[in-house]
C-alpha cells in the first residue's frame, strides 16, 4: 500500500513533534471538565490497559474510534481504548470503559510529500472488541459542512497530576477556526510551509493536545489533531487537524464492514515504530 513507502519521512516528521507537558507559564487557559461529559474522547494505550496513553481518539460508532494515522504506525503489543472517567469508587463502575482493540485501519492513500506540514489523509480507525456504552460523536454530514473559518470549536487535552496524565479529567478549550491562508502565513513566519486544504487550523495553540484528539464543532467531529506543538512552538504556531469531512468515504467503508488499509497485524507484533522513537519518551 502507498503509505508503507512513506514510513521514513513519517518518522522524521513525528520525531520533530514534542509531546512533553508545557511549562505552567506557557499553558493556555481552558475549562477543566469530567471525562464522562465528553464520553466520546478516547485515550489509546499501546501496551495493555494500564499503560501510558500517547494518543487520543474519538468514538464515532459503538465499536469504532477515529484517530491520527500516525498513531497506528507505532510499535504495539496489546492495544486498549479507555473512554469516560477512570475514577472508579469501590462498587461503582461509573462511566469508565476499557475495551481491547481487535482491528485497525489506516487510510490507504495516506501520503506525506516533501515540504508538507502534515500527512494527507491522516486518519486511522481502531475497531473495538465490544461496543462502547458512551455516546459517539457525530460525523460531518458532507464535505466541508463543518469546520469553516470563523466557527467556534472545542479542543481537548488530558490534564496532569504530579507530572502524569490524568485520564479521568479532560481540559476542554474553546477556540476559533481560522482561514488556511492566514494559518499558512503564520507558519511561513517560522520557516514552515503551506497549510493544505485537507487541514483545519485553529487560533489557539493547545500545547498539550494529544495526537489524534478531536476538534469538535457543535457536537460534530470536524478534525483530528495531527501535530503536537511542544514547548518550543507553544503560542507561536496554531495546531493543525486533519479535516474529517473529506475522509468520509474511507470512514463509511470501514463502518460498513470494509477493510481498506487494514493494519491489524501491527496491533500485536510490535513491528511498527518503537514508542521511544516515535514519541521521544
Amino acid at each position: 500500500m502507498k503509505f508503507i513507502l512513506l514510513i521514513s519521512p513519517l518518522l522524521s516528521l513525528v520525531r520533530s513533534f514534542s509531546f512533553e507537558r508545557a511549562d505552567e507559564s506557557q499553558a493556555l487557559v481552558g475549562t477543566n471538565t469530567k471525562a464522562e461529559k465528553y464520553g466520546y474522547v478516547a485515550a489509546i494505550h499501546f501496551e495493555g490497559p494500564e499503560s501510558k496513553a500517547y494518543c487520543a481518539g474519538t468514538l464515532i460508532a459503538p465499536r469504532f474510534v477515529l484517530t491520527s494515522s500516525l498513531c497506528l504506525l507505532t510499535s504495539m503489543h496489546d492495544v486498549y481504548v479507555s473512554l469516560g472517567s477512570t475514577l472508579r469508587p469501590r462498587g461503582d463502575t461509573h462511566e469508565f470503559e476499557s475495551i481491547r482493540v481487535v482491528r485497525s485501519f489506516v487510510h490507504p492513500l495516506m501520503t506525506l510529500e516533501e515540504g508538507d506540514l502534515t500527512p494527507e489523509h491522516d486518519v486511522g480507525i481502531f475497531m473495538l472488541a465490544t461496543s462502547s456504552k458512551n455516546q459517539p460523536a457525530n460525523l460531518p454530514a458532507a464535505k466541508g459542512s463543518v469546520g469553516k473559518p470563523g466557527a467556534m470549536a472545542t479542543t481537548f487535552d488530558w490534564n496532569y497530576q504530579d507530572g502524569k496524565q490524568d485520564f479521568h479529567s479532560l481540559n476542554a478549550e474553546t477556540t476559533k477556526v481560522i482561514r488556511n491562508d492566514k494559518c499558512s502565513q503564520i507558519y511561513d513566519d517560522v520557516n514552515q510551509t503551506t497549510v493544505e486544504h485537507y487541514v483545519i487550523c485553529t487560533g489557539n495553540a493547545n500545547c498539550k493536545g494529544n495526537m489524534g484528539s478531536p476538534l469538535v464543532v457543535n457536537g460534530t467531529i470536524a478534525g483530528v489533531m495531527t501535530t503536537g506543538l511542544g514547548i518550543e512552538k507553544c503560542g507561536k504556531v496554531p495546531p493543525l487537524f486533519a479535516r474529517v469531512s473529506i475522509e468520509l468515504e474511507f470512514i463509511d467503508e470501514v463502518l460498513n464492514g470494509g477493510d481498506p488499509g487494514e493494519m491489524t497485524s501491527l496491533l500485536t507484533d510490535g513491528t511498527g515504530f518503537p514508542l521511544e522513537d516515535l514519541f521521544q519518551i
